[in-house]
């Protein structure tokens, strides 16, 4: 049994919103925290983030992966950017196969750091990633134990938004399914925000 209570409630905001005026600001605050070797990188980020508030309009939907090429290079902080505006963030940093195909199924936004470390040589766990890029393919099928003890034939639905970030390249097919950013070490001339711990509760009203 899943515990939805994981994820968090949100309440309908109550006036409208002007979208292009929440893109700009999220694009800044993007900018404001990380170094990006190109300011359209913002953007993308930005698009990604609302895409995530749509994800019943879409068949086919990017993964988000921040790419570092050696420690230090603001990975973290951009999952933390993207979790305080994206819709019922669940992160962690492991997931077990069997557990991965489990939590999808209550439709969370999954951010997983540290993918270098306990996913890239997953293939199983690759393969249901993969999967749920296409939500035609996104599914897995599972023996499972009923109540009364007998073992019957369920499936797992995997479609859903997730988001990664890790030091050096993961699989070439996972790649190939994501919105890349490329992160890099800011050098002495390069100025960023520091981050709060309570960034994320901060950004809330956002919402």
């Amino acid at each position: 049994m899943i515990d939805y209570s994981i994820l968090e409630t949100l309440d309908d905001w109550p006036a409208s919103i002007n979208g292009e005026e929440l893109a700009n600001e999220i694009s800044q605050e993007v900018l404001s925290k990380i170094v990006l070797s190109d300011a359209r990188y913002a953007d993308a980020v930005t698009l990604w983030v609302m895409s995530t508030w749509l994800m019943e309009l879409w068949q086919i939907h990017p993964f988000f992966y921040a790419l570092s090429p050696t420690k230090r290079c603001g990975k973290t902080t951009m999952l933390s950017v993207i979790k305080a505006h994206v819709k019922r963030e669940l992160t962690t940093s492991t997931c077990s196969e069997a557990a991965l195909f489990r939590v999808m199924s209550i439709e969370p936004t999954l951010i997983m750091d540290e993918f270098d470390r306990w996913g890239k040589n997953n293939e199983h766990l690759n393969g249901i990633i993969n999967g749920g890029h296409n939500r035609e393919t996104a599914r897995v099928i599972r023996m499972e134990k009923e109540k009364g003890g007998q073992f019957d034939i369920a499936w797992f639905p995997t479609f859903g938004a997730k988001a990664f970030a890790s030091i050096g390249k993961p699989l070439s097919t996972l790649l190939d399914r994501s919105l890349i950013i490329p992160l890099s070490r800011k050098l002495i001339h390069q100025k960023v925000e520091p981050l709060p711990l309570n960034y994320v509760q901060s950004k809330q009203p956002i919402r």
